[in-house]
Protein backbone atom coordinates (compact mmCIF):
# COMPACT_ATOMS: atom_id res chain seq x y z
CA UNK A 1 0.00 0.00 0.00
CA UNK A 2 2.81 2.37 1.11
CA UNK A 3 4.85 1.58 -2.36
CA UNK A 4 1.19 2.49 -4.20
CA UNK A 5 1.08 5.78 -2.09
CA UNK A 6 4.22 6.99 -3.28
CA UNK A 7 4.00 5.77 -6.89
CA UNK A 8 0.67 7.83 -6.43
CA UNK A 9 2.61 11.22 -5.27
CA UNK A 10 5.42 10.43 -7.44
CA UNK A 11 2.51 10.59 -10.61
CA UNK A 12 1.02 13.88 -9.33
CA UNK A 13 4.29 15.85 -9.06
CA UNK A 14 5.01 14.74 -12.52
CA UNK A 15 1.24 15.51 -13.68
CA UNK A 16 2.03 19.16 -12.29
CA UNK A 17 5.36 19.23 -13.85
CA UNK A 18 3.85 18.79 -16.75
CA UNK A 19 1.48 21.44 -16.44
CA UNK A 20 4.16 23.81 -15.52
CA UNK A 21 5.95 22.61 -19.17
CA UNK A 22 2.71 23.02 -21.27
CA UNK A 23 2.56 26.57 -19.48
CA UNK A 24 5.74 27.26 -20.52
CA UNK A 25 5.35 26.27 -23.94
CA UNK A 26 2.07 28.54 -24.34
CA UNK A 27 3.43 31.50 -22.32
CA UNK A 28 7.23 31.52 -23.32
CA UNK A 29 6.67 30.43 -26.94
CA UNK A 30 3.45 32.97 -27.85
CA UNK A 31 4.81 35.86 -26.15
CA UNK A 32 8.82 35.12 -26.16
CA UNK A 33 9.32 33.68 -29.70
CA UNK A 34 10.15 30.04 -29.68
CA UNK A 35 11.40 30.22 -26.29
CA UNK A 36 11.19 26.36 -26.15
CA UNK A 37 14.87 26.26 -26.96
CA UNK A 38 15.56 27.68 -24.28
CA UNK A 39 13.60 25.50 -21.77
CA UNK A 40 13.68 22.47 -23.16
CA UNK A 41 17.03 22.25 -24.15
CA UNK A 42 17.93 18.85 -22.93
CA UNK A 43 18.14 17.17 -19.65
CA UNK A 44 19.30 19.81 -18.08
CA UNK A 45 15.71 21.29 -17.09
CA UNK A 46 15.77 18.89 -14.88
CA UNK A 47 19.06 19.13 -12.95
CA UNK A 48 18.47 19.72 -9.27
CA UNK A 49 19.53 22.52 -7.49
CA UNK A 50 20.20 22.85 -3.87
CA UNK A 51 18.62 25.91 -2.43
CA UNK A 52 14.51 27.06 -2.72
CA UNK A 53 14.18 31.35 -2.87
CA UNK A 54 11.46 31.96 -0.09
CA UNK A 55 8.39 32.84 -1.68
CA UNK A 56 4.70 33.27 -0.02
CA UNK A 57 2.49 33.56 -2.93
CA UNK A 58 -0.99 35.64 -2.51
CA UNK A 59 -3.98 34.34 -3.19
CA UNK A 60 -6.14 36.49 -5.37
CA UNK A 61 -10.36 35.99 -5.16
CA UNK A 62 -10.96 34.67 -8.32
CA UNK A 63 -13.70 31.54 -8.15
CA UNK A 64 -11.78 28.18 -8.33
CA UNK A 65 -12.92 25.78 -11.44
CA UNK A 66 -14.37 22.48 -10.29
CA UNK A 67 -11.28 19.56 -8.88
CA UNK A 68 -11.07 18.09 -11.92
CA UNK A 69 -10.18 21.15 -13.72
CA UNK A 70 -7.30 22.38 -11.11
CA UNK A 71 -4.00 20.70 -11.52
CA UNK A 72 -2.61 20.20 -7.93
CA UNK A 73 0.00 17.93 -6.23
CA UNK A 74 -1.65 15.21 -3.67
CA UNK A 75 -0.69 16.01 -0.22
CA UNK A 76 1.89 13.32 1.36
CA UNK A 77 -0.27 10.40 2.34
CA UNK A 78 0.59 9.81 6.44
CA UNK A 79 2.25 6.04 7.38
CA UNK A 80 1.87 4.00 10.47
CA UNK A 81 4.41 4.18 12.75
CA UNK A 82 5.40 -0.06 13.61
CA UNK A 83 5.44 -0.74 17.19
CA UNK A 84 9.07 -2.63 16.59
CA UNK A 85 11.68 -0.37 14.37
CA UNK A 86 12.02 -2.60 11.31
CA UNK A 87 16.01 -3.20 10.38
CA UNK A 88 17.24 -0.84 8.32
CA UNK A 89 20.12 -1.36 5.20
CA UNK A 90 22.75 0.81 4.83
CA UNK A 91 21.58 3.70 3.08
CA UNK A 92 22.52 3.55 -0.94
CA UNK A 93 22.25 6.81 -3.45
CA UNK A 94 19.21 7.74 -4.47
CA UNK A 95 18.04 6.75 -7.96
CA UNK A 96 17.69 9.29 -10.63
CA UNK A 97 14.06 9.32 -11.79
CA UNK A 98 14.08 9.14 -15.59
CA UNK A 99 11.10 12.12 -15.66
CA UNK A 100 10.56 11.36 -19.30
CA UNK A 101 9.68 7.98 -18.66
CA UNK A 102 7.87 9.01 -15.43
CA UNK A 103 5.71 11.41 -17.74
CA UNK A 104 5.66 8.19 -20.56
CA UNK A 105 3.56 6.58 -17.77
CA UNK A 106 0.95 9.19 -16.46
CA UNK A 107 0.29 10.44 -20.15
CA UNK A 108 -2.81 10.06 -22.22
CA UNK A 109 -1.20 9.06 -25.20
CA UNK A 110 -4.43 8.38 -26.94
CA UNK A 111 -4.79 11.78 -27.62
CA UNK A 112 -1.43 12.27 -29.97
CA UNK A 113 -2.90 11.75 -32.95
CA UNK A 114 -3.64 14.14 -35.66
CA UNK A 115 -4.12 18.10 -35.07
CA UNK A 116 -5.49 19.18 -31.55
CA UNK A 117 -6.27 22.13 -30.95
CA UNK A 118 -5.29 24.16 -27.72
CA UNK A 119 -6.79 27.29 -26.49
CA UNK A 120 -4.28 29.39 -24.88
CA UNK A 121 -5.75 32.31 -23.25
CA UNK A 122 -4.69 35.64 -21.01
CA UNK A 123 -7.15 37.63 -18.85
CA UNK A 124 -6.78 40.75 -17.97
CA UNK A 125 -7.56 40.41 -14.19
CA UNK A 126 -6.09 41.55 -11.09
CA UNK A 127 -7.07 42.05 -7.53
CA UNK A 128 -5.72 45.56 -7.95
CA UNK A 129 -8.10 46.77 -10.37
CA UNK A 130 -11.17 45.78 -8.44
CA UNK A 131 -9.50 46.77 -5.00
CA UNK A 132 -8.48 50.43 -6.21
CA UNK A 133 -12.09 51.12 -8.16
CA UNK A 134 -10.66 51.26 -11.58
CA UNK A 135 -12.68 53.25 -13.89
CA UNK A 136 -14.17 49.99 -16.10
CA UNK A 137 -12.72 47.27 -14.42
CA UNK A 138 -15.60 45.88 -12.33
CA UNK A 139 -17.94 43.13 -12.58
CA UNK A 140 -18.32 41.49 -15.98
CA UNK A 141 -15.50 43.53 -17.01
CA UNK A 142 -12.40 41.09 -17.34
CA UNK A 143 -11.86 40.03 -20.91
CA UNK A 144 -9.42 37.49 -22.73
CA UNK A 145 -7.02 39.70 -23.82
CA UNK A 146 -4.46 37.02 -25.03
CA UNK A 147 -6.11 34.53 -27.79
CA UNK A 148 -3.98 31.74 -29.28
CA UNK A 149 -4.64 28.82 -30.96
CA UNK A 150 -2.32 26.00 -30.53
CA UNK A 151 -2.38 23.39 -33.34
CA UNK A 152 -0.57 20.34 -32.15
CA UNK A 153 0.34 18.33 -35.26
CA UNK A 154 0.98 15.26 -33.59
CA UNK A 155 1.58 13.26 -36.95
CA UNK A 156 4.23 16.13 -38.68
CA UNK A 157 5.31 16.79 -34.72
CA UNK A 158 4.80 20.26 -35.17
CA UNK A 159 2.87 23.17 -33.77
CA UNK A 160 1.15 25.98 -35.39
CA UNK A 161 0.46 29.21 -33.06
CA UNK A 162 -2.70 31.49 -34.35
CA UNK A 163 -2.72 34.69 -32.63
CA UNK A 164 -6.22 35.77 -32.67
CA UNK A 165 -6.31 39.67 -32.10
CA UNK A 166 -8.02 40.90 -29.00
CA UNK A 167 -9.70 43.83 -30.65
CA UNK A 168 -11.03 41.96 -34.05
CA UNK A 169 -14.63 42.09 -34.47
CA UNK A 170 -16.29 38.92 -34.79
CA UNK A 171 -19.42 37.27 -34.40
CA UNK A 172 -19.81 35.48 -30.33
CA UNK A 173 -21.73 32.10 -31.08
CA UNK A 174 -25.29 32.36 -29.18
CA UNK A 175 -24.75 35.81 -28.47
CA UNK A 176 -26.36 38.90 -30.39
CA UNK A 177 -24.15 42.10 -30.53
CA UNK A 178 -21.31 43.74 -31.74
CA UNK A 179 -18.69 42.29 -29.83
CA UNK A 180 -14.80 42.29 -29.80
CA UNK A 181 -13.51 38.96 -29.79
CA UNK A 182 -11.92 39.65 -26.48
CA UNK A 183 -15.63 39.69 -25.42
CA UNK A 184 -15.95 35.99 -25.45
CA UNK A 185 -14.62 35.81 -22.06
CA UNK A 186 -17.76 38.12 -20.53
CA UNK A 187 -20.37 35.78 -22.78
CA UNK A 188 -20.06 32.85 -21.42
CA UNK A 189 -21.99 32.16 -18.14
CA UNK A 190 -23.32 29.51 -15.73
CA UNK A 191 -26.91 31.21 -15.65
CA UNK A 192 -25.51 33.38 -12.54
CA UNK A 193 -21.90 34.35 -13.18
CA UNK A 194 -20.56 35.86 -16.62
CA UNK A 195 -17.32 35.05 -17.88
CA UNK A 196 -14.10 34.77 -15.10
CA UNK A 197 -16.62 34.00 -12.29
CA UNK A 198 -18.24 31.33 -14.06
CA UNK A 199 -18.18 27.94 -11.69
CA UNK A 200 -17.28 25.32 -14.36
CA UNK A 201 -15.39 27.33 -16.65
CA UNK A 202 -18.41 28.21 -19.35
CA UNK A 203 -16.25 31.59 -19.75
CA UNK A 204 -12.92 30.27 -21.56
CA UNK A 205 -15.55 27.50 -23.19
CA UNK A 206 -17.01 30.57 -24.79
CA UNK A 207 -13.52 31.86 -25.51
CA UNK A 208 -13.08 28.26 -27.46
CA UNK A 209 -16.55 28.60 -29.37
CA UNK A 210 -15.42 31.83 -30.24
CA UNK A 211 -11.95 30.56 -32.23
CA UNK A 212 -13.96 27.74 -33.31
CA UNK A 213 -16.08 30.42 -35.40
CA UNK A 214 -12.40 32.04 -36.51
CA UNK A 215 -11.43 28.80 -37.89
CA UNK A 216 -14.86 28.60 -39.72
CA UNK A 217 -15.65 25.19 -37.47
CA UNK A 218 -12.57 23.58 -36.79
CA UNK A 219 -13.17 22.49 -33.36
CA UNK A 220 -10.66 23.61 -30.32
CA UNK A 221 -10.57 21.00 -27.52
CA UNK A 222 -8.93 22.29 -25.20
CA UNK A 223 -7.72 25.62 -22.55
CA UNK A 224 -5.58 26.86 -20.18
CA UNK A 225 -6.32 30.02 -18.78
CA UNK A 226 -3.91 31.79 -16.92
CA UNK A 227 -4.54 35.83 -14.98
CA UNK A 228 -1.99 38.62 -15.02
CA UNK A 229 -1.93 38.21 -11.11
CA UNK A 230 -0.09 34.95 -11.71
CA UNK A 231 2.30 36.22 -13.25
CA UNK A 232 3.21 38.71 -10.73
CA UNK A 233 3.59 35.65 -8.53
CA UNK A 234 5.66 33.64 -10.59
CA UNK A 235 8.39 36.53 -11.18
CA UNK A 236 8.40 36.69 -7.10
CA UNK A 237 8.60 33.28 -6.93
CA UNK A 238 12.08 33.32 -9.37
CA UNK A 239 13.16 35.90 -7.62
CA UNK A 240 12.59 39.01 -9.81
CA UNK A 241 15.04 39.88 -12.61
CA UNK A 242 17.16 42.62 -14.04
CA UNK A 243 16.24 44.55 -17.03
CA UNK A 244 16.89 47.37 -18.84
CA UNK A 245 13.88 49.91 -19.11
CA UNK A 246 13.30 51.78 -22.44
CA UNK A 247 12.20 54.70 -20.30
CA UNK A 248 10.70 56.10 -17.92
CA UNK A 249 6.82 55.11 -16.98
CA UNK A 250 4.13 54.83 -14.11
CA UNK A 251 1.51 52.54 -13.40
CA UNK A 252 -1.24 52.22 -10.57
CA UNK A 253 0.37 55.26 -8.39
CA UNK A 254 3.59 53.59 -9.31
CA UNK A 255 6.67 55.67 -10.70
CA UNK A 256 9.60 53.75 -12.66
CA UNK A 257 12.62 55.15 -14.30
CA UNK A 258 14.65 54.26 -17.58
CA UNK A 259 17.88 52.32 -16.70
CA UNK A 260 19.12 48.69 -16.14
CA UNK A 261 17.42 47.68 -12.75
CA UNK A 262 15.71 44.81 -10.71
CA UNK A 263 12.38 44.42 -10.89
CA UNK A 264 9.53 42.49 -8.44
CA UNK A 265 6.64 40.50 -9.96
CA UNK A 266 4.65 44.05 -9.66
CA UNK A 267 7.34 46.19 -11.58
CA UNK A 268 7.10 43.69 -14.55
CA UNK A 269 3.50 43.77 -14.38
CA UNK A 270 3.25 47.08 -14.57
CA UNK A 271 5.56 47.33 -17.27
CA UNK A 272 3.64 44.72 -19.45
CA UNK A 273 0.20 46.55 -18.86
CA UNK A 274 1.35 49.89 -19.83
CA UNK A 275 -0.39 50.51 -23.15
CA UNK A 276 -2.22 54.30 -23.79
CA UNK A 277 -0.47 57.54 -23.19
CA UNK A 278 -0.20 59.40 -19.93
CA UNK A 279 2.25 57.14 -18.39
CA UNK A 280 5.52 58.56 -19.14
CA UNK A 281 7.70 57.58 -22.08
CA UNK A 282 6.84 54.15 -22.90
CA UNK A 283 5.54 53.99 -26.46
CA UNK A 284 2.07 52.99 -26.88
CA UNK A 285 -0.08 51.44 -28.58
CA UNK A 286 -1.50 47.15 -28.42
CA UNK A 287 1.87 46.18 -30.95
CA UNK A 288 4.25 48.20 -28.57
CA UNK A 289 2.35 46.39 -25.72
CA UNK A 290 3.26 43.19 -27.16
CA UNK A 291 6.70 43.97 -27.85
CA UNK A 292 7.36 44.42 -24.21
CA UNK A 293 5.49 41.73 -23.05
CA UNK A 294 7.76 39.45 -25.55
CA UNK A 295 10.31 40.74 -24.49
CA UNK A 296 9.65 40.58 -20.91
CA UNK A 297 8.58 36.95 -20.98
CA UNK A 298 12.12 36.26 -22.53
CA UNK A 299 13.21 37.60 -19.66
CA UNK A 300 11.27 36.06 -16.97
CA UNK A 301 11.48 32.39 -18.54
CA UNK A 302 15.12 32.55 -18.92
CA UNK A 303 16.02 33.40 -14.74
CA UNK A 304 13.11 30.31 -14.65
CA UNK A 305 16.17 28.24 -16.30
CA UNK A 306 18.49 29.48 -14.29
CA UNK A 307 16.35 28.56 -11.20
CA UNK A 308 15.62 25.42 -12.22
CA UNK A 309 11.68 24.91 -12.37
CA UNK A 310 11.57 21.21 -10.98
CA UNK A 311 12.46 22.15 -7.44
CA UNK A 312 10.16 25.04 -7.76
CA UNK A 313 6.98 23.45 -9.27
CA UNK A 314 5.02 23.26 -6.16
CA UNK A 315 5.59 27.14 -5.24
CA UNK A 316 4.77 27.40 -9.50
CA UNK A 317 1.38 26.06 -9.29
CA UNK A 318 0.52 27.79 -5.86
CA UNK A 319 1.02 30.87 -7.86
CA UNK A 320 -1.47 29.56 -10.21
CA UNK A 321 -3.71 28.72 -7.73
CA UNK A 322 -6.84 30.44 -8.65
CA UNK A 323 -5.51 32.16 -11.18
CA UNK A 324 -4.58 28.91 -13.76
CA UNK A 325 -7.67 27.25 -15.33
CA UNK A 326 -8.18 24.17 -17.63
CA UNK A 327 -10.26 21.53 -19.05
CA UNK A 328 -7.35 19.47 -19.64
CA UNK A 329 -6.68 16.17 -17.31
CA UNK A 330 -3.25 16.03 -15.54
CA UNK A 331 -2.71 12.94 -17.96
CA UNK A 332 -3.59 14.76 -20.95
CA UNK A 333 -1.31 17.43 -19.87
CA UNK A 334 1.45 15.16 -19.70
CA UNK A 335 0.85 14.36 -23.23
CA UNK A 336 0.87 17.66 -24.34
CA UNK A 337 4.35 18.00 -22.18
CA UNK A 338 5.99 15.12 -23.78
CA UNK A 339 5.24 16.65 -27.17
CA UNK A 340 6.48 19.88 -26.32
CA UNK A 341 10.02 18.23 -24.67
CA UNK A 342 10.70 16.74 -28.12
CA UNK A 343 9.48 19.48 -30.07
CA UNK A 344 12.38 20.79 -32.46
CA UNK A 345 12.10 24.78 -31.72
CA UNK A 346 11.84 24.73 -35.99
CA UNK A 347 9.15 23.14 -36.12
CA UNK A 348 6.63 25.99 -34.32
CA UNK A 349 5.36 28.12 -36.75
CA UNK A 350 3.74 31.58 -35.69
CA UNK A 351 0.74 33.04 -37.30
CA UNK A 352 -1.67 36.24 -36.85
CA UNK A 353 -5.14 36.51 -38.71
CA UNK A 354 -4.22 39.55 -40.74
CA UNK A 355 -6.26 42.49 -40.20
CA UNK A 356 -6.78 45.70 -41.03
CA UNK A 357 -7.58 48.58 -37.98
CA UNK A 358 -10.64 51.09 -38.27
CA UNK A 359 -12.60 52.78 -35.44
CA UNK A 360 -15.79 51.74 -36.29
CA UNK A 361 -19.17 51.46 -33.94
CA UNK A 362 -17.32 54.06 -31.80
CA UNK A 363 -14.27 51.75 -30.53
CA UNK A 364 -11.04 50.50 -32.05
CA UNK A 365 -11.30 47.53 -34.10
CA UNK A 366 -9.60 45.08 -36.30
CA UNK A 367 -11.27 43.63 -39.14
CA UNK A 368 -9.72 40.06 -40.64
CA UNK A 369 -8.85 39.88 -44.04
CA UNK A 370 -11.08 37.01 -44.73
CA UNK A 371 -9.14 35.46 -47.91
CA UNK A 372 -5.67 35.72 -45.94
CA UNK A 373 -8.00 33.70 -43.36
CA UNK A 374 -9.18 31.36 -45.51
CA UNK A 375 -5.62 30.69 -46.90
CA UNK A 376 -4.14 30.59 -43.29
CA UNK A 377 -6.91 27.88 -42.52
CA UNK A 378 -6.04 26.01 -45.55
CA UNK A 379 -2.54 25.87 -45.02
CA UNK A 380 -2.37 24.89 -41.35
CA UNK A 381 -5.35 22.37 -41.25
CA UNK A 382 -5.40 21.27 -44.85
CA UNK A 383 -9.51 22.44 -44.72
CA UNK A 384 -11.27 24.49 -46.70
CA UNK A 385 -13.48 27.01 -45.01
CA UNK A 386 -15.86 29.93 -46.32
CA UNK A 387 -15.22 33.61 -45.77
CA UNK A 388 -17.10 35.54 -42.63
CA UNK A 389 -18.48 37.99 -45.37
CA UNK A 390 -20.18 40.00 -42.91
CA UNK A 391 -17.26 40.64 -40.79
CA UNK A 392 -15.18 42.09 -43.32
CA UNK A 393 -13.87 45.80 -42.60
CA UNK A 394 -16.16 47.03 -45.94
CA UNK A 395 -19.66 45.32 -43.81
CA UNK A 396 -18.13 45.91 -40.64
CA UNK A 397 -18.23 49.70 -41.82
CA UNK A 398 -21.78 49.20 -43.56
CA UNK A 399 -23.25 47.60 -40.40
CA UNK A 400 -22.18 50.70 -38.59
CA UNK A 401 -23.50 53.27 -40.92
CA UNK A 402 -27.59 51.63 -40.98
CA UNK A 403 -26.92 51.58 -37.18
CA UNK A 404 -26.47 55.24 -37.66
CA UNK A 405 -28.85 55.98 -40.18
CA UNK A 406 -32.10 56.24 -38.08
CA UNK A 407 -30.10 58.98 -35.57
CA UNK A 408 -28.91 60.91 -39.09
CA UNK A 409 -32.00 60.85 -40.51
CA UNK A 410 -33.78 62.24 -37.00
CA UNK A 411 -31.54 65.14 -37.05
CA UNK A 412 -31.63 66.11 -40.36
CA UNK A 413 -35.01 65.50 -41.75
CA UNK A 414 -36.42 68.10 -39.07
CA UNK A 415 -33.38 70.47 -39.37
CA UNK A 416 -34.03 70.32 -43.44
CA UNK A 417 -37.82 70.92 -42.81
CA UNK A 418 -37.02 74.23 -39.77
CA UNK A 419 -34.70 75.79 -42.17
CA UNK A 420 -37.24 75.35 -45.37
CA UNK A 421 -39.82 77.08 -42.92
CA UNK A 422 -37.44 80.04 -42.01
CA UNK A 423 -36.55 80.58 -45.57
CA UNK A 424 -40.12 80.60 -46.79
CA UNK A 425 -40.85 82.82 -43.85
CA UNK A 426 -38.46 85.40 -45.59
CA UNK A 427 -40.92 85.83 -48.53
CA UNK A 428 -39.05 86.56 -51.67
CA UNK A 429 -35.97 85.70 -50.35
CA UNK A 430 -32.62 88.05 -51.20
CA UNK A 431 -32.67 90.64 -53.98
CA UNK A 432 -29.37 90.58 -54.91
CA UNK A 433 -25.73 88.22 -54.45
CA UNK A 434 -25.28 90.30 -51.06
CA UNK A 435 -28.30 89.45 -49.95
CA UNK A 436 -29.98 91.22 -46.89
CA UNK A 437 -31.71 94.92 -46.73
CA UNK A 438 -34.11 96.81 -48.63
CA UNK A 439 -34.38 95.87 -52.20
CA UNK A 440 -35.96 97.66 -55.12
CA UNK A 441 -39.46 96.31 -55.02
CA UNK A 442 -39.59 97.04 -50.69
CA UNK A 443 -39.67 94.17 -49.82
CA UNK A 444 -36.66 92.67 -46.85
CA UNK A 445 -34.28 89.87 -47.19
CA UNK A 446 -33.53 88.56 -43.81
CA UNK A 447 -31.61 85.40 -44.91
CA UNK A 448 -28.59 86.12 -47.20
CA UNK A 449 -27.25 84.54 -50.61
CA UNK A 450 -24.94 82.07 -48.71
CA UNK A 451 -27.17 81.47 -46.57
CA UNK A 452 -29.80 80.18 -49.32
CA UNK A 453 -26.32 78.57 -50.47
CA UNK A 454 -25.66 76.11 -47.85
CA UNK A 455 -29.28 75.27 -47.52
CA UNK A 456 -29.31 74.49 -50.72
CA UNK A 457 -26.29 72.43 -50.13
CA UNK A 458 -27.37 70.79 -47.39
CA UNK A 459 -30.41 69.64 -48.84
CA UNK A 460 -28.42 68.25 -52.26
CA UNK A 461 -25.90 66.72 -49.73
CA UNK A 462 -28.78 65.14 -47.61
CA UNK A 463 -30.57 63.47 -51.06
CA UNK A 464 -26.84 62.12 -52.21
CA UNK A 465 -26.76 60.50 -48.24
CA UNK A 466 -29.59 58.62 -48.97
CA UNK A 467 -29.10 58.08 -52.47
CA UNK A 468 -25.68 56.00 -50.80
CA UNK A 469 -27.88 54.05 -48.40
CA UNK A 470 -30.02 52.54 -50.83
CA UNK A 471 -26.90 51.94 -53.33
CA UNK A 472 -25.25 50.69 -50.26
CA UNK A 473 -27.86 48.12 -49.36
CA UNK A 474 -27.74 46.25 -52.88
CA UNK A 475 -23.85 46.29 -52.49
CA UNK A 476 -23.93 44.23 -49.08
CA UNK A 477 -26.72 42.10 -50.00
CA UNK A 478 -24.51 41.10 -52.76
CA UNK A 479 -21.43 40.92 -50.41
CA UNK A 480 -23.62 38.70 -47.98
CA UNK A 481 -23.85 36.44 -50.79
CA UNK A 482 -20.54 36.32 -51.41
CA UNK A 483 -20.91 37.68 -55.21
CA UNK A 484 -18.97 40.00 -56.62
CA UNK A 485 -19.77 43.37 -55.09
CA UNK A 486 -18.72 47.16 -55.15
CA UNK A 487 -19.30 47.74 -50.82
CA UNK A 488 -16.28 48.61 -49.96
CA UNK A 489 -16.09 51.83 -51.93
CA UNK A 490 -19.81 52.81 -51.33
CA UNK A 491 -19.71 52.09 -47.30
CA UNK A 492 -16.59 54.21 -47.72
CA UNK A 493 -18.64 56.59 -49.89
CA UNK A 494 -21.38 56.69 -47.57
CA UNK A 495 -19.02 56.93 -44.80
CA UNK A 496 -17.64 60.38 -46.28
CA UNK A 497 -20.76 61.53 -46.83
CA UNK A 498 -22.26 61.03 -43.37
CA UNK A 499 -19.54 63.59 -41.87
CA UNK A 500 -20.11 65.59 -44.90
CA UNK A 501 -24.07 65.88 -43.82
CA UNK A 502 -23.02 66.37 -40.01
CA UNK A 503 -20.86 68.91 -40.80
CA UNK A 504 -23.43 70.81 -43.33
CA UNK A 505 -26.28 69.91 -40.65
CA UNK A 506 -24.82 72.00 -38.03
CA UNK A 507 -23.49 75.29 -40.08
CA UNK A 508 -27.13 75.07 -41.15
CA UNK A 509 -28.61 74.49 -37.22
CA UNK A 510 -26.46 77.67 -36.51
CA UNK A 511 -27.32 80.02 -39.34
CA UNK A 512 -30.94 79.15 -38.89
CA UNK A 513 -30.74 79.33 -35.02
CA UNK A 514 -31.97 75.27 -34.93
CA UNK A 515 -32.34 74.37 -31.05
CA UNK A 516 -34.35 71.38 -30.91
CA UNK A 517 -32.09 69.23 -30.61
CA UNK A 518 -29.53 69.29 -27.49
CA UNK A 519 -25.69 70.11 -27.99
CA UNK A 520 -26.43 69.73 -32.34
CA UNK A 521 -23.09 71.54 -33.01
CA UNK A 522 -21.15 69.26 -31.10
CA UNK A 523 -19.55 66.91 -34.00
CA UNK A 524 -19.15 63.24 -33.73
CA UNK A 525 -18.03 61.34 -36.70
CA UNK A 526 -18.59 58.25 -37.66
CA UNK A 527 -15.13 56.95 -37.58
CA UNK A 528 -14.40 58.03 -33.99
CA UNK A 529 -15.08 57.35 -30.97
CA UNK A 530 -17.79 58.06 -28.74
CA UNK A 531 -18.51 61.74 -27.16
CA UNK A 532 -21.90 63.11 -25.85
CA UNK A 533 -23.49 64.52 -28.73
CA UNK A 534 -26.43 63.30 -30.31
CA UNK A 535 -24.39 62.48 -33.58
CA UNK A 536 -22.98 59.24 -31.78
CA UNK A 537 -25.12 56.55 -30.58
CA UNK A 538 -24.98 54.96 -26.90
CA UNK A 539 -25.77 51.41 -27.94
CA UNK A 540 -24.23 49.74 -24.93
CA UNK A 541 -27.95 48.97 -23.45
CA UNK A 542 -29.67 48.03 -26.48
CA UNK A 543 -29.63 44.41 -26.14
CA UNK A 544 -30.12 44.28 -29.80
CA UNK A 545 -26.69 45.57 -30.07
CA UNK A 546 -24.87 44.42 -26.99
CA UNK A 547 -27.30 41.14 -25.45
CA UNK A 548 -24.58 40.48 -23.08
CA UNK A 549 -23.36 43.81 -21.44
CA UNK A 550 -19.88 43.88 -22.05
CA UNK A 551 -17.47 47.03 -21.29
CA UNK A 552 -15.16 47.47 -23.97
CA UNK A 553 -12.17 49.49 -21.24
Amino acid sequence: MAKNRKKSKRIQLFASLAAVAVLAIALGVLLGGKISGILFSGQDLFVDQNRLPEATPTRIPVTLPPVEQQLTIAPQPETAVPSTPAPTATPGPTPTLDPYSELEQVADTGMMNGIVNIMFIGVDYEAARIDKNWAGKDGNSFHSDVMIVCAVNFNENRVDLISLPRDTYAAIPGVDGVYKLNAALNCGTDGTNYGLFCENGEGFEKVCEAAEWMLGGIPVHYYYAVTMESVKQIVDIVGGVWYNLEGNFDNGGRYYKAGFQFMDGQACLDYMRVRKGGHGQLPTGDSNRVNRQKNMMVTIFRKMKEENMVLKVPEILDAFDGALFTNCTPAQTAALALFGYKLDPDNIGAHSMAADSATLFHWNFVFTRQSDRVKLIKEIYGVDVKTHPKYSLAYGRYTWCKMLEKQYMNICDPLKSYAQKKLDEDGQGYSSSEGGGDDSSGSYSMYSSSDWDLFSEYKSALRELKDLYSAADKEAKKAANRKSNSLNSVSNSLMDQMIHVQDLAISVAQTFGYTKVKNISRTCYPNQTHTNSPWGLNYWDNKKYNAVKVNFN
